[in-house]
């Protein structure tokens, strides 16, 4: 027990320690109750965004996932096998019957290759579907094989009503994730128009794999031992389980909540179109921290959730070791109070002199003190301290210059890819024939768009944008590639066509990775203002007439790139006239999206395009651009953005 004679006592002894004990341990316990409270404060909010984080990347996964799928059936859609397939096989469907021997030979010649793009892309199946809607070919042939998707027994299902958007709107369509008759299970399909001279002759449809959409959901990344995501959909009066979950694996398409029920308020108000956060009791009954949204693109409702016992455990765990170590803190500081108020001499006068030394940035310092009590303890915690230190700083400098010497070869790499297009407008300053500007921003440090443009002779302007497959590195080899091909094949002389048949032909003798490019190369007439062009797979560029009006250049329906080595193009004709602009885009432009999943679209590109009125090339495509990141706000820039526009003035006089 401490003397109260030895604390009334006026030795500086006796006041240090009723003077230490205060100053420490009033600071100490408010101190200690803040750090507390924010601590607590702090853990709930990351757990909440942690979950938050989950689904975010999920549900980008999920629309990532049905956007690439969505590319390929229209890729697929446009290539010329197809075009072939389909009319083979509606005309042996139609002539003798799926068990005919003139179906048989069109199957076992157009099977392999359609089977082999199926099982390539992980599809489950693959149909060919009439434009009057009889199934007239599928990979697996399963019960609607042969079926009329029309009139037969299966014209309610998911794959016919996405066959009647696709085959009315001219455009992909991707159905609803419901039960399909013929399979016994969940199925979901897109479908896209087979055109032949712009008429529509059917419908190609893939069936996505449920796996590769259940891997999604079920990745329990980030959420422990008993977090899980529900995918649920409204049906009527009910929210409907679409996925398998980590607590039921059988829950998918057999669970189903009441709205308004109350058994799992989080899959309700998702389903609802809404979206928050907070404690609530799932279907289980169970408490848990969720956090729901809506996905409008497929009209699904998200909840990430975790058990509340779990999430909170961190907290508990840290209620107690804040009591221990109050406990423990008020013990040593009331001995240390004593100790050091009864022993202050030279080695704290040493320590702190070493201290203030260390704190102004000598580090070489190293306290000598042979007392084996807390202060000689203290002495070797401070001596391990700044050993720790030194290395730290090191290991911070290494790599610190690591970062920067990687961030300085990209920087490069970025330099040397936009060094190697054209950026000097105006181009040619003494040819007063036509007006051209162009731009390219990468979404990474590299990129996978391009563009180029050139003279093939004094008459011929070659000019030419693409779009890589992919991005970062990769792409952007693939890209400096293509450009040079294009270059070498079309100042040979050659129509359009050809150029882009014998590009596509050395694009696919190597290509290891299955990359591929979508091209647009035209070749402009000087003097007649006739344009040549040709279209590998890549968006119709735009003609503007004098009058503002926006044409569409017509479809030379060619495939991508370095897909298939045997593929041939065709060229189309058209008389640019005096005052005329040709506007290249690249899909980055429309499919720039915001927080809230909502794409810049092509309607939008036409509308800021006919309202830019008389500006020129270059203040129409900052124009654009500018409109571009005001629609996508704070969202990262997630793909390659690249415009081109030409101005014909006619033939120099």
């Amino acid at each position: 027990m401490l003397d109260m004679k030895f604390l009334r006592s006026p030795k500086i002894a006796s006041q240090l320690i009723i003077w230490f004990l205060t100053i420490a341990l009033v600071p100490l316990s408010f101190v200690s109750y803040v750090i507390y409270q924010k601590s607590e404060h702090s853990l709930f909010e990351g757990v909440t965004e942690d979950l938050l984080s989950v689904a975010q990347r999920q549900s980008k996964q999920i629309l990532t996932y049905i956007r690439e799928r969505e590319r390929n059936v229209t890729t697929l859609s446009r290539m010329p096998g197809i075009v072939i397939a389909m009319k083979e096989f509606d005309h042996a469907f139609k002539k003798k019957g799926i068990d005919s021997p003139e179906y048989g030979a069109v199957d076992r010649k157009l099977r392999p290759f359609l089977t082999y793009y199926q099982e390539s892309f992980r599809y489950d199946d693959l149909f060919l579907i009439s434009s009057e809607g009889n199934a007239v070919f599928s990979v697996k042939r399963g019960e609607d094989f042969g079926s009329n998707y029309i009139t037969g027994i299966y014209r309610t299902t998911e794959l016919a009503k996405t066959f009647a958007r696709a085959s009315t709107l001219l455009a992909t369509a991707v159905s609803d994730f419901e039960y399909y008759p013929p399979t016994n299970e969940p199925a979901a399909f897109i479908a896209s128009p087979i055109l032949d001279k712009g008429l529509i002759i059917g419908v190609v449809a893939l069936q996505m794999n449920n796996e590769e959409i259940y891997s999604i959901v079920n990745d329990y990344t980030g959420l422990g031992e008993t977090g899980e995501t529900i995918i649920a959909s409204k049906l009527e009066h009910r929210a409907i389980f679409k996925t398998p979950s980590r607590h039921d694996p059988y829950a998918a398409f057999r669970k189903k909540i009441p709205l308004g029920s109350g058994l799992d308020s989080g899959i309700e108000k998702s389903v609802q179109g809404r979206k928050g956060a907070g404690i609530i009791t799932d279907y289980r009954g169970e408490e848990t921290l969720a956090v729901w949204k809506y996905i409008p693109n497929m009209r699904w409702g998200m909840v990430s959730k975790i058990d509340t016992e779990e999430a909170f455990r961190p907290i508990a765990h840290l209620r107690k070791l804040y009591v221990t170590m109050g406990l423990i803190t008020l013990i040593l500081v009331v001995a240390s109070a004593i100790f050091v108020a009864r022993s202050i001499s030279d080695p704290i006068l040493k320590l702190t002199g070493i201290t203030k030394t260390v704190a102004e940035g000598d580090l070489e310092q190293k306290i000598e003190i042979a007392a084996k009590n807390e202060i000689g303890a203290l002495a070797a915690s401070f001596n391990e301290m700044i050993r720790k230190l030194k290395e730290s700083i090191e290991e911070l400098k290494i790599t610190t210059a690591a970062k920067e010497r990687i961030e300085s070869e990209l920087e490069i790499a970025h330099d040397i890819q936009m060094g190697i297009l054209p950026k000097v407008f105006p181009p040619f300053p003494d040819r007063h024939e036509f007006d051209i500007y162009a731009t390219l921003e990468p979404a990474k440090e590299v990129g996978g768009d391009l563009y180029d443009f050139f003279f093939l002779d004094d008459d011929h302007l070659c000019f030419a944008v693409g779009d890589v497959s992919g991005k970062g590195v990769p792409a952007a080899l693939f890209m400096a590639m293509t450009k040079i091909l294009i270059k070498t094949k079309a100042t040979r002389n050659l129509t359009p066509d050809i150029v882009l048949t014998r590009v596509n032909q050395d694009l696919t003798l190597d290509n290891p990775a299955l990359m591929f490019v979508t091209l647009f190369l035209g070749i402009l007439n000087l003097r007649t203002g006739e344009l040549e062009y040709s279209n590998g797979g890549h968006n119709p560029p735009y003609l503007i007439r004098r009058d503002g009006h926006l044409e569409p250049l017509a479809t030379t329906h060619g495939m991508a790139l370095g897909v298939m080595e045997d593929v041939s193009y065709q060229s189309k004709k058209i008389l640019v006239q005096k005052g005329e602009k040709v506007f290249l885009y690249t899909d980055g432009v429309t499919e720039a999206m915001n927080e809230r999943y909502e794409l810049f679209s092509g309607e939008r590109l036409e509308k800021e395009l006919s309202a830019m009125g008389e500006k020129s090339l270059e203040g129409i495509i900052n124009g654009l651009m500018s409109k571009i990141r005001i629609h996508a706000e704070s969202e990262p820039q997630s793909d390659d953005i690249t415009m081109l526009m030409l101005t014909y003035n006619g033939p120099q006089i």
